[in-house]
């Protein structure tokens, strides 16, 4: 999950660092729990668990499940760190702002509703045939042109998903490759411009497979919710105090992913290292 091209590495961490230093308003942190992003955090480190331990199977020797490997993983994607660094993130973004607006709508009714079936979909997703299952759902309707996938891209434009995931995507891919070519003593020999031209070569594939995602996860999501519903919550993403959250997130985000994949390819590259040697 991600955003367009914009090769920040040292500005995000700078940033980053930045943010920890500044006290987090009582609102904001009413916010996180509003829009429950504990949750969020905790689903998310099950999947770059799972995927670290995916990048292992393929990379090393021991595989993905080496006790040195997981342990690596687990300091990496520990949710109570990236919650700390998300909740800094979003409060240096949010600024002074007044969030009462968001807080009523996330509060109750389709904004509360909203973020508990993103929390499920996604939980439910970590699972491979609830995924295939999904992805089998969205080309039922694709061939019966049904009308609710008109209101559910109407939900990704107004919130900019594509565009945020894929610049953030490739900065994460950046970061990891960079991390790698660091941690495995090759950073001198690979020179930026071709990293840099490497995930570059990569975002046609990475805007296709993340249109794809958000559709069939999106669906799944919002199946329960009426039309009106849903047109409700789109209606609110068009907002100022809509955008203004969606934007601080997608920072939040960024930081985070930025973060963990260049520490994910530091690891990896001295783990090829230490195996050849």
């Amino acid at each position: 999950m991600t955003r367009i091209f914009s090769i920040g590495v040292l500005v995000l961490w700078a940033q980053s660092a930045v943010a920890q230093s500044a006290p987090v308003p009582e609102q904001v942190d009413a916010l996180l729990e509003a829009i429950r992003l504990r949750d969020t955090v905790e689903v998310m480190t099950e999947e770059s668990l799972s995927y670290g331990q995916e990048i292992g199977d393929d990379i090393l020797a021991g595989g993905g499940q080496s006790p040195v490997w997981v342990a690596q993983l687990q300091d990496i994607y520990d949710a109570d760190r990236q919650y700390a660094v998300m909740r800094r993130v979003m409060a240096r973004e949010l600024g002074d702002r007044d969030l009462t607006p968001i807080l009523e709508f996330y509060g109750d009714g389709v904004g509360a509703e909203a973020i508990a079936l993103e929390i499920e979909a996604r939980r439910a997703l970590l699972d491979q045939a609830a995924e295939d299952a999904a992805i089998a759902r969205l080309e039922e309707m694709r061939d019966d042109n049904d009308p609710r996938l008109d209101l559910v891209e109407q939900f990704v434009e107004a919130n900019d998903l594509v565009e945020l995931n894929v610049s953030g995507g490739l900065n994460a891919e950046f970061a990891f490759l960079s991390g790698f070519y660091t941690g495995s003593g090759a950073v001198a020999e690979i020179p930026e411009s071709d990293i840099l031209s490497e995930v570059w070569g990569r975002e046609q594939e990475v805007r296709d497979s993340t249109s794809e995602w958000l559709a069939y996860y999106l669906l799944m999501a919002y199946h329960p919710l009426s039309d009106a519903e849903l047109q409700a919550y789109i209606d609110y993403s068009e907002t100022e105090a809509g955008r203004a959250l969606n934007l601080a997130l997608f920072a939040a985000f960024d930081v985070l992913f930025t973060q963990t994949s260049r520490e994910l390819g530091f690891a990896t590259g001295q783990m090829v290292v230490g195996e050849d040697i």
